[in-house]
């Protein structure tokens, strides 16, 4: 239960960092990095929602359908070069339920 605790403040750790970069790389509060850190804590609490939920496929495809389902960031915006914070998230949230982006093959 402890490590369970412990990975998940490394996890909010993360984010907060990641918010940090994003408002630091585009100059400040600005519409644009207040918009992607709103998307960021949205996403986070989807990834959250997803895992607890007891799925495991963390892989950009699935979580940019779920994500967009949900009102958040959807494959595309999680997929493109210039948010690599997000897909940063999402390493952390699989992190965290012990997967990995990839889904697992089935045999």
């Amino acid at each position: 239960m402890i490590h369970l605790v412990i990975l998940h403040q490394l996890v909010t750790l993360r984010l907060h960092k990641i918010l940090q970069k994003s408002s630091t790389k585009l100059g400040g509060v600005t519409d644009k990095s207040s918009r992607t850190q709103k998307n960021l804590v949205k996403l986070s609490n989807i990834l959250e929602s997803y895992g607890d939920s007891g799925q495991r496929d963390f892989s950009i495809t699935q979580i940019g359908r779920v994500s967009s389902s949900s009102g958040g960031p959807g494959y595309e915006a999680i997929r493109a070069t210039r948010n690599k914070h997000y897909r940063t998230l999402i390493e952390a949230w699989a992190s965290y339920y012990q997967t990995n982006k990839k889904e697992t093959s089935k045999a």
